[in-house]
């Protein structure tokens, strides 16, 4: 009897069967596609992402770009700005030298010319680089004085030294000293080495007057770049009121 009731459900688990394989293969199907879709939708949003941050990148270089463009302006204004003072400057210099010019005309004053003026300055000039010559000239001379000065200064110290040394030794040794001239006396030392003072004295004196001429000869050498400078200023004035004299007749 278990067999013929296992025989009549028999189809009916068949069907079962089939219908949870069927249901089976479906829901296979199904997840296939969500997973196909799922990885449509990732991509899609990797890809969105590169795309926003390209646009932040270009965003960010547009920016940079308009900084750049913002700072070249701001230079552009500023070169602006000082051309027009720059031309205020050259158009009021203009109108004071037309001024001049008209007033030189109604006058009629005498002005001497430009290469007359250049001639005595250059004259002038020569003149000054002569003396700075002559005075660099007296001034090496002065040096070379001051440094045999300096050098016999030396030498008579150093034979005082040898003097003085020579008298110790013989005072210590209670005799003459023998040498290969004619021996001297205490006496005659003393007078050698008076004399070798007083020449000292006199070598310091001419090397304090020679030091006191050559501070005057250095102020005259000051003197002499402070004039020289005054006439290069001179000239460049000269030399620019020439131009814009030539500037105004144009």
């Amino acid at each position: 009897m278990t067999t013929a009731i296992s025989e009549m459900y028999e189809p009916i688990i068949g069907q079962t069967f089939n219908h949870i394989k069927a249901r089976m293969v479906e829901l296979q199907k199904a997840i296939r596609e969500e997973d196909e879709k799922t990885k449509e939708l990732k991509m899609a949003v990797k890809e969105e992402r590169h795309r926003e941050r390209a646009a932040v990148d270009k965003q960010r270089c547009i920016g940079d770009r308009m900084q750049e463009i913002d700072t070249m302006i701001e230079k552009i204004h500023a070169k602006i700005q000082y051309t027009k003072e720059r031309e205020f400057v050259a158009t009021r210099r203009y109108e004071e030298n037309m001024k001049l010019c008209e007033t030189l005309k109604k006058n009629k004053i005498d002005v001497p010319g430009y290469e007359e003026k250049t001639a005595d300055k250059l004259s002038e000039a020569k003149n000054i680089v002569k003396d700075i010559a002559e005075v660099n000239k007296k001034i090496e001379e002065k040096k070379a004085k001051l440094y045999d000065l300096e050098r016999r200064h030396l030498r008579a110290m150093n034979k005082i030294d040898h003097y003085e040394e020579t008298l110790r030794a013989s005072e210590q040794i209670g005799k003459r000293v023998v040498t290969n001239y004619t021996p001297k006396s205490d006496q005659e030392y003393q007078e050698i080495i008076s004399d070798l003072r007083d020449g000292i004295k006199h070598a310091a004196d001419r090397l304090r007057n020679a030091e006191s001429k050559t501070r005057d000869l250095e102020k005259l050498e000051e003197e002499a770049q402070a004039r020289i400078d005054h006439f290069k200023n001179k000239s460049l004035l000269i030399q620019q009121t020439k131009h814009e004299m030539e500037g105004s007749r144009l």
